[in-house]
C-alpha cells in the first residue's frame, strides 16, 4: 500500500511522539542532568539524534530545545 507525503510525514511525527511517550520518564533523567548512556537504547538514541530529540558533545547527551518542548506537549 502506498501513502501520500502528508499521511507519510503524519505517520513519522506520530512515530516520533510515541518513542518520547516510551522514553519520557529517561529523557526527563537526562533533561535533569543524568548523562549515563545506558538509559536509552543505542538505536534508540541514533534515531533521536536524527530526529533533533537529543544532542551529543563527547560523552555527554542532552534534550535538544524541540525534544523538551515534544516533552512538555506529551506530559500535558
Amino acid at each position: 500500500m502506498k501513502y501520500t507525503e502528508k499521511e507519510q510525514r503524519f505517520f513519522e511525527q506520530r512515530s516520533l511522539e510515541n518513542l518520547i511517550i516510551t522514553y519520557q520518564k529517561e529523557l526527563l533523567r537526562i533533561v535533569g542532568g543524568d548523562n549515563d548512556i545506558s538509559l536509552l537504547p543505542r538505536g534508540v538514541r541514533r534515531r533521536m539524534r536524527k530526529d533533533g530529540i537529543l544532542s551529543k558533545a563527547r560523552h555527554t547527551f542532552g534534550v535538544t530545545p524541540k525534544g523538551r518542548k515534544m516533552l512538555t506537549e506529551e506530559a500535558l
